[in-house]
């Protein structure tokens, strides 16, 4: 940095930073410009930018540290509004799955921090309540990302307009999508969901998209609060021996 964007970034951080010249956050060189003594302090500082903007530094990723200091941010926060009242969400974990439930989206918070949760706590379901505005955290962003977490159901609940993208589950690697609406989803949602490899089931207040598939069939939450659904495709044989597979964990 020149000495113009050394006093920029003085201004933006509140850092004692004539201290911090004399010790080691930064060091001169010949040329009379500074740079961070230690890569570490500079991933600091990008993790600080990402956990207030993630498109900010799209390559975060690529930063160990700076990972490691993002991580522990979102699961600080996570934290903190669990122990709220009311809390912003809970965890159920069960023998075989775990459970966030959203109950509310606290201001300023960014959907994009619960998918670090949702990798580092290994979760398999994650549901949204009525109390959460669903646009705002089911964004396309947030949609691709959850492809990377062990989430394989998500359910919804939504009081009065659906206010979903029709090709929320174009690219999505979810298992089941499930809706409580008093409202009927679009033909058109139901199109494109059906293009991506999901059934639909419907009665009176949920939508139920789901694939007929093994993996589905071995999910104990979905067998759990979805035991009615059509899974005629596997035999008997299918189920002992998946059956068996999740006695043994």
């Amino acid at each position: 940095m020149t000495k113009e964007q050394l006093d920029e970034f003085e201004k933006k951080h509140p850092l004692n930073m004539a201290e911090l010249r004399i010790n080691s956050l930064f060091n001169r060189d010949v040329r009379g410009n500074w740079k961070f003594s230690h890569k570490s302090f500079f991933e600091y500082f990008l993790s600080e930018i990402a956990f207030d903007d993630w498109n900010a530094v799209p390559n975060i990723e690529k930063f160990d540290m700076g990972m490691q200091f993002y991580k522990q941010r979102c699961l600080e926060e996570f934290e903190a509004y669990l122990h709220i009242t009311p809390p912003a969400w809970f965890v159920i974990n069960e023998q075989l799955y775990s459970n966030v439930i959203m109950m509310h989206c606290p201001n300023g918070f960014n959907p994009m921090h619960l998918i670090i949760i949702l990798k580092e706590k290994k979760i398999s379901s994650l549901s949204i309540t009525d109390n959460v505005a669903v646009g705002d955290v089911l964004t396309p962003q947030f949609m691709k990302a959850l492809n990377s977490t062990s989430v394989e159901l998500l359910e919804v609940s939504i009081l009065g307009k659906i206010d979903l993208p029709i090709d929320l589950l174009h690219n999505s690697q979810l298992q089941m999508f499930v809706l409580n609406c008093d409202e009927h989803l679009s033909y058109q949602f139901k199109k494109v969901a059906t293009k991506a490899g999901f059934k639909c089931k419907e009665n009176e207040h949920d939508t139920v998209f789901y694939r007929s598939n093994a993996k589905v069939f071995a999910n104990p939450y979905i067998m759990r609060h979805y035991p009615s659904l059509d899974l005629s495709i596997f035999n008997y044989s299918s189920f002992i021996r998946i059956n068996s597979s999740l006695t043994k964990k």
